[in-house]
């Protein structure tokens, strides 16, 4: 059922198509189509010959959930027309880069969402983004002055009680360089004068709100695939010779995403332990009840306005623990 007229629905696919079309995303939708559409199917892993569980996915997350285009190919489940969510919010004609879609895999089978892909697509043509851990202003002054004095010194306990989110002192956000925080912090001016060494370390790691590598990791959810072998096209790391599969060497910063900026295609396959909480509120429906329940066709979703009163009345009194997101 259309929340409203035939024409408002065709007008707005029309305009999302022509889009999509001069953006040239049209694999970018069939790719993510074809990925939501066989974790919700019992449809078994490229070459296995079992059936699966089918996979809770979520409804969609962020500005992907304004796009008709996203709807009709099951993307999302969420009708945008109904919920006067805006299309550009997501796509539009001026906007660089690729589109942003995150798929909310339940945490426990993420990997097997991902070795979909690497079946389907080449598993040497499929990669996990790597992420950096910086030597942001705490982090350098507690790691130098752990290595220089230890855990137990003078030096480290005072520093840690600077660096402590009830001391108020250092603003994470916006506190990025520490020549400018120690004219504004007394006691870490204090600190410095009396612990030279590891200030100086401290400083040079931090680079003046430019910082050192101090780890790296894996994104959250990025998972970049290429046409061909990723090494064909970019650096590539393993945290040690076990790992199984490979990790970009280029990585998402706030101020740069390499990634992105070469034109290379990024998936957000997250990890959500509210997908594996909603499969296991409808397995326990349907072992005590019988009932099958599929809340990708709870009216609400096609019509904002169809929800049940006592619904409505716990939002209101701030009783959404639990919910996701």
């Amino acid at each position: 059922m259309l929340f409203r007229s035939d024409t408002v629905y065709e007008d707005r696919l029309k305009y999302e198509l022509g889009v999509i079309r001069g953006r040239g995303n049209f694999d970018y939708f069939y790719i993510t189509g074809d990925w939501v559409r066989w974790a919700k199917s019992a449809d078994p892993l490229p070459g296995d010959s079992a059936p699966k569980k089918p996979m809770r996915i979520g409804s969609g997350r962020g500005s992907v959930a304004g796009s008709l285009v996203s709807y009709l190919c099951n993307i999302t489940t969420v009708d945008p027309i109904a919920h006067k969510l805006k299309f550009e919010r997501f796509l539009n004609p001026e906007r660089g880069g690729l589109p942003d879609i995150d798929i909310d895999f339940p945490s426990r089978r993420r990997n097997e969402g991902k070795e979909y892909q690497a079946r389907k697509q080449g598993r040497k043509n499929i990669a996990d983004v790597v992420a950096q851990q910086h030597f942001r202003p705490r982090a350098a002054l507690k790691g130098v002055t752990k290595v220089l004095y230890g855990y137990d010194s003078e030096a480290f306990i005072e520093i840690a009680k600077i660096c402590h989110h009830d001391s108020g002192l250092i603003d994470e956000v916006h506190d990025s360089d520490l020549e400018l925080m120690r004219e504004r912090i007394s006691e870490l001016d204090s600190w410095a004068k009396r612990f030279t060494k590891a200030w100086d370390h401290s400083v040079r790691l931090e680079n003046k709100a430019d910082p050192f590598c101090m780890r790296m990791s894996k994104h959250a959810g990025g998972v970049v695939i290429t046409p061909d072998e990723i090494t064909d096209y970019m650096p590539t790391v393993r945290s040690d010779e076990n790992e199984v599969g490979f990790r970009t060497a280029w990585s998402e910063t706030p101020k740069l995403s390499i990634v992105d900026d070469f034109g290379f295609v990024k998936w957000d396959a997250l990890s959500i332990e509210g997908m594996d909480q909603q499969q296991l509120i409808i397995d326990s429906v349907l072992e005590r009840t019988g009932e099958i329940i599929d809340l990708d066709l709870l009216p609400c979703l096609k019509n904002p306005y169809d929800v049940e009163k006592q619904i409505m009345e716990a939002f209101q009194n701030g009783l959404t623990l639990g919910v996701n997101q």
